[in-house]
């Protein structure tokens, strides 16, 4: 599934029929892909460094890059937001699948409902108390991205 950008582009997706497939379990699976697809934990040749500290010293370019990076210009816009758009994106497209009340009903559900014990209120209080120094590891990412960008989505919605 890695390889594609979205898990409907892969072949066996339209080989076994998924779309006929409008459950919970089959929007719970989407919802995955699409955060797990437009967050791209894994580097890809598209991947931009966003950092010196990775940077050839023999590179002529190397200067230029660096100015770039510290002097985006107007129309910057931050990895991150581009990644959230992304999945607002499929997260629109699959509401409109799903039907948005039951989508909606559905996130609201999903997040509520994540297992977390009483004295937090929230579940990305609970993952933050659980990594406090915020330690990289792609299973730990993927989960912190579902939830986080669950809860972006339906303050936006309201």
């Amino acid at each position: 599934m890695l390889e594609y950008v979205n898990i409907t582009d892969a072949p066996f997706w339209s080989n076994l029929d998924f779309d006929g497939e409008v459950d919970d379990e089959m929007l719970l699976i989407e919802i995955y892909c699409s955060v797990l697809a437009n967050t791209k934990a894994r580097p890809t040749r598209e991947t931009k460094v966003e950092t010196d500290l990775y940077l050839d010293d023999e590179w002529d370019g190397a200067e230029e890059y660096i100015n770039q990076l510290e002097n985006p210009g107007p129309d910057f816009v931050h990895p991150n937001q581009v990644k959230m758009n992304k999945v607002f994106a499929d997260f629109d497209a699959l509401s409109i699948k799903y039907g948005e009340e039951h989508f909606r009903n559905f996130l609201q559900d999903f997040y509520n409902n994540y297992p977390t014990p009483a004295e937090y209120s929230n579940p990305i209080q609970y993952l933050i108390s659980l990594n406090p120094e915020f330690h990289e590891h792609v299973k730990w990412t993927m989960i912190s991205d579902l939830l986080s960008l669950t809860h972006e989505y339906l303050i936006r919605e309201e």
